[in-house]
């Protein structure tokens, strides 16, 4: 009973900001915050001749937007572009819109997933700007990162068939922010143990009380979830 009343707690955490905004039914003021537009056959037709995708889904599905944590857009048709990093938007059925995330700050909901776009810090200490999916909200919060890349055609080599363009899904990187801290990304459980060790000194009981492990993805989850429980209330 207690998981289960810690995982809605840590999908609710992640929504409480929003719950105040002003929802808008109109989406023309929407439309006006985008820097490129084209129409719904340019865009459809930009990547047909490369293999794989470079969309988390291909087709648009209705979701929800955020702008400044005060404004709420409803149904609106998402998709995520991995390989621009950027969300596209569908507008009357004819026109895929992007938006420059960096005019504002935003909240993409669609399907189970919610992105956020937000700096965060690499493995080098450099810092970058994107879209970050939120696996877990709350004092202690968990990402993850999702690239594509572009491998370019080659030709037959030996045994090796020639290759055409192509979009290749590359792993994931998941990133932990700690109360007021940037998003870090983390390369191994032990990375992410000692991190959460600083907020959370019970980290290494949870893992072994509810047996835990750290190279799946729910579990991360469930770790960041029983550690947000044990931080105090602000």
């Amino acid at each position: 009973m207690k998981t289960l009343w810690i995982s809605a707690l840590c999908l609710c955490l992640g929504g409480v900001a929003f719950s105040q905004a002003t929802v808008m039914n109109d989406l023309t003021g929407f439309y006006d915050q985008f820097a490129f537009e084209k129409s719904k056959g340019n865009a459809l037709n930009m990547y047909g001749h490369i293999q794989g995708t470079p969309f988390l889904n291909e087709v648009f599905i209705p979701g929800n937007v955020v702008m400044n944590d005060s404004v709420r857009y409803s149904n609106v048709s998402l998709r995520y572009n991995i390989y621009t990093d950027k969300m596209e938007f569908l507008k009357e059925k004819t026109q895929v819109l992007e938006l420059d995330i960096h005019q504002h700050s935003w909240r993409f909901e669609m399907g189970n997933a919610a992105f956020v776009n937000l700096p965060f810090q690499l493995e080098n200490g450099i810092q970058q700007n994107g879209l970050l999916w939120e696996l877990c909200g709350g004092n202690i919060r968990l990402y993850k990162k999702l690239s594509v890349e572009l491998l370019p055609a080659t030709a037959t080599q030996g045994f090796q068939d020639a290759q055409p363009d192509r979009f290749v899904r590359k792993d994931d990187r998941y990133f932990l922010a700690l109360p007021g801290v940037t998003p870090v990304v983390y390369r191994s459980s032990k990375e992410l143990i000692e991190s959460l060790r600083t907020v959370c000194p019970n980290v290494d009981a949870l893992v072994k009380q509810h047996k835990l492990k750290l190279s799946k993805e729910q579990d991360v989850i469930r770790l960041v979830q029983f550690c947000n429980s044990e931080m105090p209330v602000n």
